[in-house]
């Protein structure tokens, strides 16, 4: 049997209004504030789950001066709280952020004559695709090997740069990187040119899918 005065609707609507406003109960002087909780939108909506679940099975709620008590109210926010912020879990990575430490991670793997570590920024599949200047290549494994038949050593890979590197992100799953490479060689020169790389996000994380470097 419900207490008078009380209402699945009312109780519910009067409750969410307490725990938004701080309200402090005329009889009991107990407040809903800092003190004891810090109601928020996230726990409304079970709040008014469990009122409702248990006004529907006939149990008898205390009401002050038509309202349900203050310190019930406190409780069940807070507990809808730590339920909501356990169930959320950890947040996903910015892509920007995880981008940029792909091509960090490229850029040391190729300064310490790693070849493997470089490639492994890359889409290991045949269906990768490299474009430079006028030429076309593809495939991860052929691309390898390209670079260890140019590059036979760690000396003569020289010293990578990756500079004005801008990222475009059209979803969590693909993205656009834009930038200057420039490779200083050990006889003193140094070359330089633009790269647009296209990439997506797989289940180990973002590869570089298309590589156009001129």
């Amino acid at each position: 049997m419900h207490n008078r005065g009380w209402s699945p609707a009312t109780g519910t609507l009067r409750a969410a209004e307490f725990c938004r406003a701080g309200w402090k109960a005329r009889s009991r002087r107990l407040t809903c504030g800092d003190e004891i909780v810090k109601c928020n939108r996230a726990a409304l909506p079970v709040v008014v789950i469990l009122v409702m679940l248990i006004s529907t099975n006939g149990y008898a709620l205390p009401v002050s001066s038509g309202y349900l008590r203050p310190a019930l109210w406190c409780g069940v926010a807070s507990l809808a709280a730590s339920a909501a912020g356990q169930n959320a879990g950890p947040p996903r990575p910015v892509p920007e952020v995880e981008i940029r430490q792909l091509l960090s991670e490229q850029v040391a793997a190729w300064n310490r004559g790693d070849l493997t570590g470089y490639m492994s920024g890359y889409w290991n599949s045949a269906e990768l695709t490299f474009f430079s200047g006028a030429s076309e290549n593809g495939g991860w494994k052929p691309m390898l090997e390209r670079y260890r038949r140019h590059y036979r050593n760690a000396a003569e890979m020289g010293r990578l740069e990756f500079g004005n590197v801008r990222i475009e992100t059209f979803d969590d799953e693909t993205a656009v990187a834009r930038g200057r490479w420039r490779l200083k060689l050990p006889n003193g020169s140094t070359r330089t040119g633009l790269f647009t790389l296209m990439l997506r996000r797989f289940g180990e994380g973002w590869r570089i899918v298309h590589d156009h470097s001129s």
